[in-house]
């Protein structure tokens, strides 16, 4: 072990005085971003370009290969547009998301790595957003702390500096954590929260404030005519017409792209629509996220197959037992991963397919592709009479589940180049403050860790 961590120190010495390996590669898309080489070492990592000053902003003319591994600072406006507030009589009791971000001083809780994975990423994006109508979604998978979230804001951030209409829902566990007022719709079997949808509503407004749309939209039964942005205003001043503002804004995305730019939909623990929440009914059983009519909206964005002009990316939260969600872990354990040639569209089950029964049958995946091929209910997990724990309504819920070409994108874990480039540049910052940075450091830091960018700061603190 002694012998490999010498090499590993040797090899990272040596190759840090080799400049970046050059990457050629297109990108459909509007934003230039080449796709990038699969190394991630010191062998193909530029040098971060930090100071003991500031940090550069982030503008997508930054997304190339020459400045992997150097450290950015999201524009100052991005954390705060994207967040979304619970009520002030909940907001303490929130589920709080424990990201990386948190162990840095307040200024720096914005600043990012460029890295070759989030490259490849924006490359695969760029090829789907070029298209006319993507088939695509993309759930990023990975342990927590490993960077999904990150790597989720930043791409809102990205195309949002090309106009498109960005719809990021950053931590919808708070969503069904039970803390928000609700109440029974008088004409459905559904749940509404007027106040908290018009919060949402407002967050979208001033996301997408400077994008210029203009369109007709059916809105109460007659025809409302205006931007989107005076539709979303409609909800945000009136709470008791935010539902339906909602319906109509997501109608609108999904049915009349000659309207609008191109949209981004990015989800953050997208498991939190797919799960029991929090909330009661009046038999004191737990209510599921398609109950709520906030939700269902963007479940019916993740159950579209084709969106036109835009393309869905999620990120997933495994750790979090509130949001917890047998039907769509077992989903992602059966489709494959994003850069494999290998992907099928996938349609759910038939409703006649879906009894309990045909919960027991085995999964029926193609040993050489991996991706799923639904005979009877591949994703069911078990039965409830069988073992109640595990039991997941979903699995039954055809209606809700996500349609189209599904695919897994494993955030990876730091290499020692990529750790070694994170931890000084945020020392060199003042933001991390730790001693001179040397390679047996970081090699024991990444051995340690596992590359895991959370457990890595909290390494070295």
């Amino acid at each position: 072990m002694l012998r490999s961590a010498n090499l590993t120190v040797a090899a990272i010495s040596a190759r840090r005085l080799l400049s970046s390996a050059s990457v050629s590669a297109t990108s459909p898309a509007p934003p230039a971003a080449p796709a990038p080489t699969a190394a991630s070492t010191p062998a193909a990592a530029s040098t971060p370009s930090t100071s003991t000053d500031a940090v550069s902003e982030w503008t997508p003319a930054l997304a190339v290969p020459e400045k992997l591994n150097s450290l950015f600072r999201l524009p100052s406006a991005s954390n705060s547009i994207f967040t979304i507030k619970n009520s002030s009589a909940s907001a303490s009791q929130s589920i709080k998301k424990a990201l990386a971000s948190s162990l840095f001083l307040e200024n720096m809780k914005s600043t990012v790595m460029l890295r070759d994975s989030w490259l490849s990423l924006l490359s695969l994006i760029n090829s789907e957003v070029a298209k006319s109508e993507s088939k695509m979604k993309i759930f990023l998978d990975g342990a927590s702390g490993v960077g999904k979230s990150t790597y989720l804001t930043h791409i809102a951030t990205h195309f949002k500096s090309f106009g498109f209409i960005v719809v990021h829902l950053p931590n919808v566990a708070n969503w069904v954590s039970g803390l928000e007022p609700y109440a029974q719709s008088p004409d459905s079997p559904h749940f509404t929260q007027p106040a908290f949808t018009s919060t949402v509503l407002k967050q979208i407004h001033d996301v997408n404030a400077e994008v210029v749309v203009k369109g007709r939209y059916v809105f109460e039964e007659t025809p409302f005519s205006g931007t989107l942005s005076e539709l979303l205003s409609v909800g945000i001043e009136s709470p008791a017409k935010a539902h339906k503002v909602l319906d109509s804004f997501i109608s609108e995305l999904l049915e009349h792209p000659e309207n609008r730019p191109k949209v981004l939909f990015s989800f953050d623990q997208v498991n939190a629509l797919y799960t029991a929440t929090s909330y009661n009914d009046t038999n004191s059983s737990p209510i599921l996220s398609s109950q709520l009519e906030l939700l269902r909206p963007f479940l019916r964005v993740m159950s579209t197959p084709v969106i036109p002009k835009g393309i869905v990316v999620c990120a997933c939260d495994n750790t979090n037992t509130k949001i917890r969600s047998p039907f769509l872990s077992h989903l992602l354990q059966a489709i494959p991963q994003a850069i494999t040639k290998d992907l099928q569209e996938y349609t759910p089950p038939t409703p006649k397919d879906l009894s309990p029964f045909s919960a027991t049958q085995p999964s029926s995946i193609s040993s050489q592709s991996s991706a799923v091929t639904n005979e009877k209910s591949p994703h069911a997990i078990v039965s409830e009479s069988v073992s109640p724990a595990l039991y997941d309504p979903f699995t039954f819920d055809s209606a809700a589940h996500p349609r189209g070409v599904l695919a897994r994108y494993n955030v990876p874990g730091l290499q020692p180049g990529e750790a070694y480039a994170l931890i000084d540049g945020l020392r060199k910052t003042g933001a991390l403050q730790v001693s001179k940075v040397s390679d047996a450091f970081v090699v024991k830091a990444v051995m340690l860790t596992n590359g895991n960018a959370k457990a890595l700061l909290n390494y070295c603190i």
